[in-house]
């Protein structure tokens, strides 16, 4: 599979680690809300080691890369977790900081599909050999 088909898949990958945890939330279940954050966190790391060591290289000369937006969304993810990963749950308050960086997780994901992908299979093309484009 080519960078971009695995980069696709791990989105979809997200976005179904996404609802399930908001499923998990709206039923109050904090033990699989605390889960399901774990294992969106390590999705989303995986995602962005993926992004920068096989993506990004070949993009970083365009000014439509931004390559640092998704690394904040990560670290938010972190803090979340460290605020909600032991003691109390307040899902009410939970869910009002999760919906914001979820918010902007989505957002960037759908803005590489629509932007990002297409550019680097213009730059990549189906060969996989980087060219330039005029």
């Amino acid at each position: 599979m080519d960078v971009v088909s695995t980069l696709k898949a791990q989105h979809r990958m997200l976005g179904e680690i996404v609802e399930r945890l908001g499923g998990h939330l709206a039923h109050g279940d904090a033990v699989r809300v605390r889960v399901t954050l774990e294992e969106l966190r390590r999705a989303l790391r995986a995602h962005l080691e993926l992004e920068e060591a096989r993506f990004y290289p070949l993009l970083q000369d365009s000014p439509l890369a931004d390559t640092a937006q998704l690394r904040p969304l990560a670290q938010s993810l972190d803090a979340l977790a460290e605020r909600y990963g032991t003691g109390d749950f307040d899902a009410e308050r939970f869910a009002a900081d999760f919906n914001a960086v979820t918010r902007g997780l989505l957002a960037r994901l759908d803005s590489e599909e629509a932007v990002l992908f297409p550019l680097y299979d213009r730059l990549v093309g189906k060969s996989g050999l980087f060219r330039r484009v005029a």
